[in-house]
């Protein structure tokens, strides 16, 4: 919709839609207006810790594919994608509606920050730097 447009559901509607499918816990709107407010940091954060501790705790993401959210969220694998508010809200009814795949997207989106974000990745790659930066003579 445009500036005008209102949402389908009110706050209430949409948390006991969301709480009802498990997803309640842990819930937040990142860069959408509806149903709460703008709470977008995507811009000046290119890899939203957020989404990271989601994938952490086998929760989907569902997001717009800015900054590095696309190197985080696998869409269809770890989560979804929406351009719009329509799309997102779409996005998330897929997943209120599937149990199952809900989990699925969860363990995978676990298994990929445990492979790309963990403590342990991240200081292997650290190391890797260090060993390259010091074998060059740098």
């Amino acid at each position: 919709g445009g500036a005008d447009a209102t949402p389908d559901y009110g706050y209430a509607g949409w948390f006991a839609m969301l709480f009802a499918a498990g997803m309640g816990i842990g819930l937040m709107f990142y860069g959408v207006s509806e149903p709460l407010s703008h709470f977008s940091t995507s811009f000046a954060e290119g890899m939203p810790v957020a989404m990271i501790e989601a994938g952490a705790a086998a929760r989907p993401v569902v997001s717009t594919a800015v900054g590095g959210v696309p190197e985080l969220v696998r869409s269809g694998i770890t989560g979804l994608f929406g351009v719009d508010r329509a799309g997102l809200a779409a996005a998330l009814a897929s997943l209120v509606g599937d149990a199952e795949r809900r989990v699925e997207m969860g363990q995978a989106a676990r298994e990929r920050v445990g492979s790309r974000h963990s403590a342990h990745a991240l200081a292997d790659r650290l190391e890797d730097v260090y060993a390259r930066m010091l074998g060059s003579g740098e």
